[in-house]
């Protein structure tokens, strides 16, 4: 058992955050709730940027909190990678140095700018960056951090479309190289099914860990399974072309997932929605 959480924090006058959970090492959990219910907390005290009133929490054999034993680890000696949702780069570093700011490993940088391929712009500061080229950044440098912990706080919640599904296939390829624990807030149904093997639903009565989150999200009748067939227009090397009815569509890909396609040939396409999605009300 890599992590394991017995905190409990005020979070409002009326209501307290309880979470009692243990986790293995190469976890990926989905933390789901409303705005406001204490996901973000979660991670903060986590990190040790935020106090729990009571509790512990230990990584490994490692103590890091404990309220009875008066042990409170300050945060850079937890060494825990964090993606905040603003990405908090530091605005006078070039993308290399802030990677080089979190650790001074310069094999592990480079590998880090290829991996996300932000090699062509590591001397370029966050402000000639995208938003998705800073999500990038925040990312890489979070995997800089020597850690068996990562925390991602709404990583992708202010990316369009296109460019979450493409971060969202690159922070699955790099889970798997790194086979960090990680931790993630979202809100987004899709983007947890694709991520997480596990969803930690925080509520305003109870905080509870399911090992199926696709089955949860059904169960509760938040998701709906959709199937399409594409005809193949373009192969790339990260995404394929589709031509689904009479829209196009880029989707991430990679080449050892899907082997001898071409062009031309037709696919069946999975896809999760909301129920709301599906539906549209049209007067008479």
């Amino acid at each position: 058992m890599l992590l394991k959480i017995a905190l409990e924090k005020r979070i409002t006058p009326t209501r307290r955050l309880q979470v009692d959970l243990k986790l293995e090492r190469g976890d990926f959990v989905a933390i789901y709730g409303k705005s406001g219910i204490g996901k973000t907390t979660l991670l903060r005290m986590i990190a040790g940027l935020s106090q729990a009133d009571s509790g512990m929490l230990s990584v490994g054999q490692k103590t890091w909190f404990d309220s009875k034993k008066n042990i409170n680890l300050p945060p850079q000696n937890r060494k825990v990678g964090f993606v905040f949702q603003d990405y908090a780069l530091f605005p006078n570093m070039t993308v290399a140095e802030n990677l080089q700011f979190a650790n001074n490993n310069p094999a592990l940088i480079q590998k880090l700018l290829q991996q996300t391929n932000l090699a062509p712009l590591k001397n370029k500061k966050p402000n000639h960056l995208s938003g998705g080229q800073q999500q990038r950044v925040a990312l890489a440098r979070a995997l800089m951090v020597e850690s068996s912990i990562l925390l991602l706080d709404e990583p992708l919640s202010a990316l369009d479309y296109g460019l979450r599904r493409e971060m969202q296939h690159l922070i699955a390829d790099l889970h798997v190289q790194y086979q960090r624990t990680t931790l993630m807030v979202s809100h987004d149904v899709p983007e947890i099914i694709n991520l997480a093997n596990k969803l930690l639903v925080i509520d305003d009565n109870k905080v509870a860990l399911y090992r199926n989150p696709k089955l949860y999200f059904e169960e509760q009748e938040l998701l709906d399974e959709v199937l399409e067939e594409g005809v193949v227009l373009e192969i790339n090397e990260n995404e394929l072309l589709l031509r689904i009815g009479e829209k196009r569509r880029k989707l991430p890909y990679l080449k050892g997932d899907l082997k001898n396609i071409n062009v031309g040939d037709t696919l069946t396409v999975k896809r999760w929605v909301l129920p709301s999605d599906m539906y549209k009300i049209e007067p008479k």
